[in-house]
């Protein structure tokens, strides 16, 4: 495995890798979904037991998705084969209605337990 071979978050929004995604002023009391894409850039290894999860101190107004509908702590993606993107998985925010006004701070978790040819 080399420097290039990396797990990406891959916005539709951008069409590109994304170092943070900007949600934006967020209302109390409200929710919001983002599409987003899992790209492994090897062009020789699958990325095997690939799990997306969310840290941070913000991390707990955050679930995941596969299909838009039922939402999850953390996805298990399985093996993403070399050079390939997933299909949309989504990040929902959920903000409480007693949430602290300003910046909040999570980010996504890419892991893969091996890399394979």
């Amino acid at each position: 495995m080399s420097a290039v071979d990396s797990l990406l978050v891959w916005t539709d929004t951008t069409a590109a890798s994304a170092e943070a995604i900007n949600l934006g002023s967020c209302p109390r009391r409200s929710s919001q979904d983002v599409p987003f894409r899992v790209l492994n850039t090897s062009e020789q290894y699958a990325a095997t037991d690939v799990t997306v999860s969310i840290d941070g101190a913000d991390a707990t107004t955050f679930v995941l998705s596969e299909d838009g509908r039922r939402f999850t702590a953390a996805l298990d993606l399985g093996t993403i084969p070399s050079a390939t993107m997933t299909a949309n998985l989504y990040l929902r925010r959920i903000t409480p209605a007693n949430a602290n006004l300003g910046n909040g701070d999570a980010r996504i978790v890419l892991t893969a337990s091996g890399w394979t040819t």
